[in-house]
């Protein structure tokens, strides 16, 4: 399992093997507010690549890239009232902890976390 907890924004993200489904490991999320546990948002649809070994660090920084496209799709959504196509990639609970941090701050936090990707 691997967990990052970024205190200037409050963002707690985790993610932990969970299975291989074929040829490509899934995992288990958890997005929430660091000291708000109860208000956290969890699945287990996060897939990797064919074929890819699973590591932790690559599985969060897939996990924080999809919320951030999360992110851009909310405050498009907020701005133009168009739907986006990226709404719906994670549940609505999720949408303000989204908006508030927005695309630009979770890419920093998975740089700051995991460092840049090579």
């Amino acid at each position: 399992m691997l967990i990052v907890e970024d205190t200037s924004t409050g963002l707690r993200a985790s993610v932990s093997f969970d299975r291989w489904d074929g040829d490509r490991a899934q995992y288990r999320w958890t997005l929430g507010t660091i000291g708000y546990p109860d208000d956290d948002t969890s699945g287990d649809d996060l897939r990797m690549g064919s074929g890819a070994e699973p590591t932790d660090a690559e599985a969060l920084r897939a996990l924080l890239g999809f919320f951030g496209a999360y992110a851009e799709a909310v405050e498009y959504q907020q701005r133009t009232g168009t739907a986006s196509d990226n709404a719906h990639l994670f549940p609505e609970s999720l949408r303000d902890l989204a908006y508030g941090l927005g695309s630009d701050r979770l890419a920093m936090i998975a740089i700051e976390a995991l460092g840049d990707e090579a």
